[in-house]
C-alpha cells in the first residue's frame, strides 16, 4: 500500500521525534543537570528560554504567548528544541478569525505565570515571514528569521 506524502511526512515527525526523545534520555542518564527551576529557589519567578527543560516548555503548548509589552500575541502551538533540550523555535497562532502561525525564536523568551513571553514586539511576530510550520526549516529560511528578530524586536 503506497503512502501520501502527509503519511510519510507524519511518519517522518513521529520517528525524528522519538529519535530526539532517545537522545535526551541518554543524555540525562549520562549524568546531565535538570535545567529550569531550582528545588531550592521556588519562588524564582520565571525560567529563561536557554535554560529550561524540554518538558517545561513542552508543558506550555496551548498556552497565551505575551509579546515585550505584555500584549497578547497567541497561542504557543509547537516547541522545537535543541539536542541539549533548550527550546529553540516556538510556532505561534496569532490568527483570530483564522489560522496564522509564526516561528518565533525561543532563546531569550520567559515561562512568566503559565505563559511564555517574548522579548519581541507584536508586530515583529506578525510581521516575521511566514514558513510552513509542518515542514523543515531550510539553512535560509532560519536566517532570514534570525535576522528578522534581530532587527525588528
Amino acid at each position: 500500500m503506497a503512502m501520501g506524502p502527509g503519511a510519510r511526512r507524519g511518519l517522518l515527525v513521529g520517528v525524528l521525534g522519538a529519535v530526539v526523545v532517545l537522545l535526551l534520555i541518554r543524555h540525562r542518564r549520562a549524568g546531565a543537570v535538570e535545567h529550569g527551576r531550582s528545588d531550592g529557589d521556588p519562588d524564582q519567578p520565571e525560567t529563561r528560554g536557554g535554560s529550561a527543560g524540554r518538558a517545561e516548555w513542552l508543558r506550555h503548548r496551548g498556552r497565551d504567548v505575551l509579546d515585550s509589552h505584555g500584549e497578547r500575541v497567541g497561542t504557543l502551538e509547537e516547541v522545537y528544541v535543541e539536542i541539549t533540550g533548550a527550546p529553540d523555535w516556538g510556532v505561534v497562532d496569532t490568527g483570530r478569525l483564522r489560522t496564522s502561525r509564526r516561528f518565533v525564536p525561543l532563546g531569550d523568551a520567559a515561562l512568566v505565570d503559565g505563559r511564555v513571553q517574548l522579548p519581541f514586539t507584536r508586530a515583529a511576530v506578525v510581521s516575521a515571514p511566514p514558513l510552513d510550520a509542518d515542514a523543515w526549516m531550510t539553512v535560509d529560511e532560519e536566517q532570514t528569521l534570525r535576522a528578522h528578530y534581530n532587527g525588528g524586536g
